[in-house]
C-alpha cells in the first residue's frame, strides 16, 4: 500500500464507509484498509477504537477535529506526497455527506493524489429505504443551524418546497429540533418520518403528524441519532397514473354527423407522389 520506491507517485485517499450502529455491518474493505493503511484518520477518538477493535487490529491513528483541523491536513498532505495512502473514516455511515471528510477530499484533488470510496452503509438512503414518502425527488438539508432563531428561520426557508425535505441534527439537540419542526408545521396536515438509531439497539422508525412525533420524543430516555423528512407542501396531490387511458367524452349526433363526413373525404382522397404522409 506503499509507493516509497518511486517518490512521483503519490498515495491514494480512501474514503471508507462504516457502520450506523451494529459494527457486523462494516464493509470488508473498510478493515482490510484499516489493517493495511499507513496512515489513518478518524472523528473521534472513541469510535476510532470501535472500529479498529472490529478489524482485529491495534493501529495509531489521527483525529480529525476542528481544533487540530489544519495540522491533520497537512499531516495528510505529506503522507500522500510521500506515497503513503490514508484512510478517513467517519463516525458513521457514509464520509463526506455531513462531515468534514470533504476537506481531506479536496487536498488529494489539490495535489493530484487519487480518492477512492469504498461504498457503505448511509443513513440518508436507509432512512429512504422504510420510508412510506414518495421520496424520488427530495431535499437534503443537512444539519441545520445552532442558534434556535437561525434553525427556525432555516427549516421554514427548507420547507417551501413541493418535494420532501431530509434533514440531520446532532442527538442531544433531539428535543429542540422537534420543538422548532412543531412550530412550523402547525395548523398543516403535513407528516414527517424519523428514523431512530439506524441498524442499533434502539432503531425504531415513527411516522405521522409532528404534535404526535414529539409527544414520542418526550419519552426517550436516550439521545439517539435520527434522520427526519418532512412530507413536501405537495404531498396532497394526487399522481395520475401513467397507464390511465384518457377519459373519451360521448359526442353528440351532429358531432358524429362531422365525423362520419371527414371519414368518407379521407377514403375518397387520392394521394400523388407531392403529397406528405
Amino acid at each position: 500500500m506503499t509507493n516509497q520506491d518511486n517518490k512521483n507517485v503519490f498515495g491514494t485517499l480512501w474514503m471508507a464507509a462504516t457502520t450506523l450502529g451494529d459494527t457486523k455491518d462494516i464493509p470488508l474493505r473498510s478493515l482490510e484498509l484499516m489493517r493495511s493503511c499507513p496512515f489513518l484518520v478518524f472523528e473521534e477518538d472513541k469510535k476510532a477504537r470501535q472500529f479498529l477493535k472490529a478489524a482485529q487490529v491495534q493501529r495509531q491513528w489521527m483525529r480529525y477535529t476542528e481544533q487540530r483541523e489544519q495540522f491533520t491536513l497537512e499531516e495528510l498532505e505529506k503522507e500522500l506526497r510521500a506515497g503513503n495512502d490514508a484512510l478517513y473514516m467517519s463516525d458513521q455511515g457514509t464520509p463526506g455527506l455531513a462531515d468534514p471528510g470533504r476537506d481531506l477530499v479536496s487536498v488529494a484533488f489539490r495535489i493530484g493524489a487519487k480518492v477512492r470510496a469504498v461504498p457503505g452503509p448511509s443513513s440518508l438512503t436507509a432512512a429512504i429505504s422504510v420510508c412510506p414518502i414518495d421520496c424520488r425527488r427530495f431535499q437534503f438539508a443537512g444539519f441545520p443551524p445552532r442558534d434556535e432563531a437561525e434553525r427556525e428561520a432555516f427549516m421554514r426557508e427548507q420547507f417551501d418546497h413541493p418535494w420532501p425535505v431530509v434533514l440531520f441534527d446532532t442527538p442531544y439537540r433531539l428535543r429542540s429540533f422537534f420543538e422548532t419542526l412543531c412550530r412550523i408545521l402547525d395548523g398543516t396536515d403535513r407528516k414527517i418520518f424519523v428514523a431512530l438509531d439506524i441498524s442499533g439497539p434502539e432503531e425504531d422508525f415513527w411516522y405521522g403528524p409532528s404534535h404526535e412525533i414529539l409527544k414520542k420524543i418526550s419519552l426517550l430516555n436516550d439521545k439517539l441519532n435520527y434522520v427526519v423528512i418532512v412530507e413536501g407542501t405537495g404531498f396532497q396531490k394526487p399522481r395520475q397514473s401513467r397507464n390511465k387511458s384518457p377519459k373519451i367524452q360521448p359526442q353528440n349526433n351532429q358531432n358524429r354527423f362531422k365525423t362520419r363526413q371527414m371519414a368518407k373525404q379521407t377514403k375518397s382522397r387520392r394521394w400523388t407522389p407531392g403529397d406528405r404522409r
